[in-house]
């Protein structure tokens, strides 16, 4: 089973963690991923895909936490058309669910859980998302796929530490009437919506 996490699980005991900044790219090592307080490394997406299968399978019943840095839900409006989450607007910035990267790491992310679907005997499995995508350091020539991996772990294993980072459904929400729903609900995949873990983001 593949399900949405709660706010309650963000915690480094709650499971088997596994963090994934996915990319998509057919020769670039644009993955960043680490299993529990393993280093993290950069991989080309197939290895990253293998890997975290074996892992999950070897973990057996245990539950295993998948904390992927890519839009894992989407929003829309009263008429139903797409609209922002609360965490893709910094000023004049925009990191929308349904344009540019943030549409690339999420049909990546649906390749990878329709591959763990297909692979693994009833996967005990909770989602829960990352964001990263507002950096401090504007200048940096290229992404530090580790980098944004250890800053997503510094929050499940200190989460009293960064309470602002944890957002649950009703403060994803950008408007009262917007509606929210799991990203690969088309695909019949998971069910709920779930938690984001915020860095280098307004709070």
């Amino acid at each position: 089973m593949i399900c949405a996490g709660k706010t309650s699980e963000i915690r480094a005991n709650s499971g088997e963690w596994i963090y994934l900044d996915i990319g998509f790219s057919r020769d670039l090592r644009t993955c960043g991923l680490a299993f529990n307080n393993d280093e993290p490394e950069c991989v080309l997406f197939s290895v990253a895909k293998q890997k975290i299968t074996d892992f999950i399978r070897d973990a057996g019943r245990k539950v295993c936490n998948l904390l992927i840095e890519a839009p894992l839900s989407v929003a829309f409006d009263r008429h139903g058309n797409p609209v922002g989450r609360s965490i893709e607007k910094n000023g004049r910035k925009t990191r929308y669910w349904y344009a540019g990267a943030g549409c690339t790491v999420m049909v990546a992310s649906l390749h990878l859980l329709r591959h763990l679907v297909d692979s693994l005997d009833d996967p005990n499995i909770r989602l829960f998302e990352g964001f990263v995508s507002y950096k401090k350091c504007e200048g940096r020539r290229k992404s530090d796929h580790a980098g944004d991996v250890r800053l997503l772990r510094e929050v499940i294993c200190h989460p009293k530490t960064f309470p602002k980072s944890i957002y649950d459904e009703k403060r994803l929400k950008s408007c009262p009437d917007c509606r929210l729903e799991n990203a690969f609900k088309v695909a019949r995949i998971s069910s709920g919506v779930p938690p984001v873990i915020v860095r280098d983001a307004p709070q």
